[in-house]
């Protein structure tokens, strides 16, 4: 299998995180706009305390350049107008006495947002700045009366925080990285508590007023290796990633230039992206963390949805369905259960004899296996216990690479040949 990932390059974001943690002072900018990451080949919005990415509003301006924001949550590479991201968020799960509570980012209203550049040295926006392009943004969920927050929600009584940095130097700018950091602000501990990443891709050619077609494909990429040429580094990689299904080829072949495809102006879009948490946590939590990748696909008007499941760790949630959760529990299921799932191109492959997996609806698994439908990825990690007072820091990189498509026709391995398809996928960039 030719999985290939420069692990080098990860080594760099690992290093930059390390070096380079500050703290924000002051100075703010409007928190109506769209905090942008364009100084590098990744464009990715910020915006805010529990999410980036995300659709735009159409008359939706820059906080820096006051100019019209793309519509998708990311652009790579930069003004190619390929989107590589729907939305991306994090969700926050624990237990405070017997109430196990879910936080997601709509409910985490944003206080204030601030913007730093060492870009500028004689510029009030150089003090403390990390990065050609550093955003922070806090939040509590304990506002009342707030139009983000649901009536019945109870909140787990934190401040979060998040800052991230991006740069435009050749060997980091296709990543943004993200320090997010959770404070207990209430008067009992948060027990159990699990963060989980959630990435809902939407990769292809964006025209201005098309809408970006729903046929992406999302896995996780596992990968453990040495290399000496990174001064013997060795490192464990859990890359949640997205990509279109096919990079879609025009008339047999990739191409930067536009085409006409029933009716709609369109081009390739051979890369993939997504995000991973950094080492850090492994090396300060070692044996008690666990990791879990879930997914589930779902319909536009939500009235089918499926995700992986296996027998071992069985939920039928409260929609009567297996995929989308819908209460705290099912959501805190989704974080906890310590489940790998299989990436979707295998639906169509489980059979009804599997060992581990429940056998996926025949009706709906080629789709699947093919990229249709709305998908949601969320790659968790767990448990920890947040004191009164206490902070857990969750550091974590959202990059993006080119040329993962290499071969026009590979798309006709879907759903049979599932195997023979990830063999032409490249991680490499």
């Amino acid at each position: 299998m030719s999985y290939k990932i420069y692990i080098c390059k990860y080594l760099v974001i690992i290093i930059v995180f390390v070096c380079f943690q500050n703290s924000f002072s002051q100075d703010e900018v409007n928190p109506n706009c769209y905090a942008v990451h364009s100084v590098g080949k990744l464009v990715l919005k910020s915006n805010t305390t529990t999410s980036f990415g995300g659709i735009a509003a159409r008359e939706g301006k820059d906080c820096l350049s006051n100019e019209q924001v793309f519509r998708y949550g990311a652009e790579y590479p930069k003004n190619s107008r390929i989107a590589s991201l729907h939305q991306g968020s994090i969700w926050i799960g624990g237990i405070i006495n017997k109430d196990t509570l879910v936080t997601i980012s709509s409910q985490v209203p944003i206080i204030w947002k601030r913007y730093r550049t060492t870009l500028e040295p004689n510029s009030p926006y150089f003090d403390d700045a990390v990065s050609e392009q550093d955003y922070v943004s806090v939040s509590v969920d304990n506002i009342s009366n707030s139009i983000y927050i649901p009536p019945d929600y109870k909140p787990f009584n934190i401040q979060v925080t998040k800052k991230s940095y991006a740069w435009s130097y050749d060997y980091a700018d296709d990543f943004v990285l993200f320090d997010f950091e959770i404070r207990n602000i209430g008067t009992q501990t948060i027990k159990k508590a699990y963060i989980g990443l959630h990435l809902s891709f939407a990769v292809g050619y964006y025209n201005g007023s098309n809408v970006v077609e729903n046929d992406d494909l999302a896995g996780l990429y596992s990968s453990s290796s040495s290399f000496s040429d990174c001064n013997n580094f060795s490192d464990e990689l859990l890359f949640s990633w997205g990509a279109d299904n096919d990079g879609d080829p025009i008339d047999g072949e990739y191409t930067d230039i536009l085409g006409i495809v029933d009716g709609q102006s369109i081009k390739s879009a051979t890369s993939l992206s997504g995000a991973f948490f950094l080492d850090y946590l492994n090396e300060k939590f070692q044996e008690s963390l666990k990791t879990s990748y879930n997914w589930y696909a779902y319909n536009f008007n939500k009235t089918f949805d499926f995700g992986p499941q296996s027998k071992q760790n069985f939920r039928e949630f409260e929609n009567r369905n297996i995929g989308r959760p819908v209460s705290h529990g099912d959501y805190y299921h989704f974080l906890s259960n310590s489940e790998i799932d299989y990436d979707q191109i295998y639906t169509a492959s489980i059979s009804p004899f599997d060992s581990v997996w429940l056998y996926p609806d025949q009706k709906y698994s080629t789709d699947i296996s093919t990229g249709q439908f709305f998908k949601s990825n969320v790659l968790s990690v767990g448990p920890f216990d947040i004191p009164p007072g206490g902070i857990l820091k969750i550091p974590f990189a959202y990059v993006a690479g080119e040329n993962f498509h290499t071969d026009p026709t590979n798309g006709d391995n879907l759903p049979d040949f599932p195997e023979v398809y990830y063999n032409n996928l490249d991680f490499s960039d």
